[in-house]
């Protein structure tokens, strides 16, 4: 798989220089940090986010004795629920931000950045594994438009894969005799 990137993009702290290499069947650029240093990264980590700096950011971070992460629930599948909500929300260079963060999407202020509230809110209101969170059917419900906003306490919800699909955009919603069913349904 090919990343595009050319030179002059910057990544949290990193300024991509254009110079890249191959190793492995990955792709080395050399960017340099808002703190000066030069260094070499994989190109796929920096997009991801992964690799902020040139780690003059862990430095600092160790410098005050602040931990990583410090709620012990980063390997829980509601904390890649979120970071994967995050993302669509505000990551231009995320593959789903088209279809949410550009369209105005937007994650509420009690939860953004927060993700041990949004934790307790979802074990509280019926989180199980291998339920999906949609921000669509209480929304839908309330206002009578198709698609929410936002990512809220007030219009979440979590539903199954099978009922959250027959509500993509691309499901084609057929009806007869007044039964209004996708085409997946009606097969």
């Amino acid at each position: 798989m090919k990343i595009a990137w050319e030179s002059g993009q910057v990544y949290v702290k990193l300024l991509l220089t254009g110079k890249s290499y191959y190793n492995n069947k990955r792709r080395y650029v050399e960017a340099i940090c808002k703190c000066g240093k030069v260094s070499w990264s994989r190109l796929d980590t920096i997009k991801r986010g992964e690799n902020p700096s040139c780690g003059c950011t862990n430095s600092e971070r160790l410098k005050t004795n602040k931990p990583a992460v410090t709620h012990g629930l980063r390997k829980h599948p509601l904390y890649m629920i979120f970071r994967h909500i995050e993302a669509r929300c505000y990551d231009k260079n995320n593959y789903a931000y088209k279809n949410y963060g550009a369209k105005g999407v937007t994650i509420c202020p009690e939860w953004r950045n927060k993700f041990l509230v949004f934790f307790d809110w979802a074990i509280k209101n019926g989180w199980r594994k291998g339920l999906e969170l949609d921000k669509d059917y209480l929304y839908s419900k309330k206002f009578g438009t198709k698609t929410g906003l936002i990512y809220s306490p007030e219009y979440c919800s979590f539903i199954t894969r099978k009922d959250n699909c027959r509500k993509r955009t691309t499901s084609r919603i057929l009806e007869y005799n007044g039964i209004r069913q996708t085409s997946a349904e009606w097969a």
